[in-house]
C-alpha cells in the first residue's frame, strides 16, 4: 500500500503542516507566506492527475461527488489544492513488501499480537452501530473530533462496511466507504474508544478496506477531506498508510445539478479520529 514519495509530495506535506500549524485562513496565510504558497502551487502542478469516471446518480456516487466538489483555501475548489489518495493495488499483500511499508508492517504485527481483526458488517447490525457512532461523535475525548449534531444515518445508504474488533468482540473502529466503479472515498472512519487497541485498529481496518476495494476492482481511494481541513495527526497516519497527494480532474458538469439538489448530510461528509 505504501507508495514512494516524490519531491512534489514532500514539498506539499511540509506546506500543509505549516499551514495547519499557523491556524490562519487561506488568504491570511497567503499574505504572510507568499513564497511558501508559490512553492506549493508549483509542486501541485507536478503531481499526477486522476481522472474520475462519470459518477453515478446513486448514494455512493453522490457522496463521492460532494467530496470532490468541496471548497478549499480562499474559496477555491479543494481539488485545485490537491487531495490525498491511495492507489489500490491488485494484490495488497505484495505492496507490504516494499521498503516504504516498513512502519505499516510493524503496526500490523502489533495489531495481530493484540488479536485485532476486521470483518464485514451485516445489514442487521448497522443501525445499532450508527447509534454508537453518533454517541462517540458527540462525546469524543478529543474536542477536535467532536460533532455536536452527528448525522450518520446516511451511512446506511452505503454497502461497504468494515468493523474492527478485539478477541472479546468489542467494536474498536467503524469504517464505511462509498464506491463508484474504480473510485472510492472514505465515508466514515472512526475509532469507538481511546485505548491502544483502538489506535492500532486504524491500521488493520485501513488494510481491510484496501483488500475489499481491490476485490471490487477499485483503483483509487481518496480521503474525504482536502488537506487544508485535515489535522496533522491524520496527515501522519496517511503517510504511514501510503496516501500521496494528487490532482483530481473535475467530474462531468451535469453532475453539479445532482449535487445541488441533494444536500442530504452535506455538512457531515465523513468523520475520522
Amino acid at each position: 500500500m505504501a507508495t514512494p514519495k516524490t519531491e512534489a509530495d514532500r514539498a506539499l506535506a511540509d506546506f500543509w503542516r505549516s499551514y495547519k500549524d499557523a491556524g490562519q485562513g487561506g488568504f491570511r496565510y497567503a499574505l504572510k507566506n507568499p513564497r511558501d504558497v508559490l512553492r506549493a502551487m508549483i509542486a501541485i502542478r507536478e503531481l499526477p492527475t486522476i481522472y474520475p469516471p462519470q459518477l453515478s446518480d446513486t448514494p455512493d456516487g453522490r457522496a463521492i461527488g460532494r467530496v470532490l466538489h468541496q471548497k478549499g483555501p480562499g474559496g477555491l475548489p479543494a481539488r485545485w489544492w490537491s487531495f490525498a489518495a491511495l492507489p489500490v493495488p491488485e494484490r495488497p499483500a505484495d505492496s507490504l513488501k516494499s521498503p516504504q511499508a516498513k512502519r505499516l508492517r510493524y503496526t500490523l504485527r502489533q495489531a495481530a499480537a493484540a488479536n485485532i481483526t476486521c470483518r464485514p458488517v451485516e445489514p442487521s447490525e448497522r443501525a445499532a452501530l450508527v447509534e454508537e457512532a453518533n454517541e462517540r461523535d458527540r462525546n469524543h475525548s478529543n474536542p477536535t473530533y467532536r460533532v455536536e449534531n452527528p448525522q450518520n444515518e446516511a451511512l446506511l445508504d452505503h454497502d461497504l462496511w468494515i468493523l474492527a474488533e478485539d478477541d472479546t468482540g468489542e467494536p474498536l473502529l467503524l469504517a464505511v466507504v462509498a464506491v463508484d466503479g474504480e473510485f472510492a472515498v472514505l465515508r466514515y472512519f472512526r475509532t469507538l474508544g481511546d485505548s491502544e487497541k483502538h489506535s492500532l485498529s486504524r491500521y488493520v481496518a485501513h488494510y481491510a478496506i484496501v483488500e475489499a476495494l481491490s476485490e471490487r476492482g477499485v483503483r483509487w481511494l481518496v480521503d474525504n477531506e482536502p488537506p487544508a481541513s485535515q489535522t496533522n495527526g491524520v496527515r501522519l497516519f496517511q503517510r504511514i498508510i501510503g496516501f500521496r497527494y494528487v490532482r483530481i480532474h473535475r467530474p462531468g458538469r451535469r453532475y453539479r445539478k445532482v449535487l445541488e439538489s441533494d444536500d442530504k448530510d452535506s455538512d457531515n461528509l465523513a468523520s475520522r479520529g
